[in-house]
C-alpha cells in the first residue's frame, strides 16, 4: 500500500488536512467567539476597553 508514491502523497495530504483542522478547532480564539457578552463594553474589535 505504501509502495506507490501516489498513496504516500494522498496519506500525507490527509494527515496535513486533519492536523490543520484539529489545530483550528482547538484554537483558543474559538472560546472568545462563543461568548460575545464578555465584550459588551468594548469599543474596539479586539476587545479593548473604552477610554474614559
Amino acid at each position: 500500500m505504501f509502495k506507490s508514491p501516489r498513496n504516500v502523497h494522498l496519506i500525507l495530504l490527509l494527515l496535513i488536512f486533519l492536523l490543520s483542522s484539529l489545530d483550528h478547532l482547538t484554537s483558543p480564539v474559538t472560546e472568545s467567539i462563543a461568548a460575545p457578552a464578555d465584550y459588551a463594553s468594548a469599543c474596539a474589535p479586539c476587545g479593548a476597553p473604552c477610554p474614559e
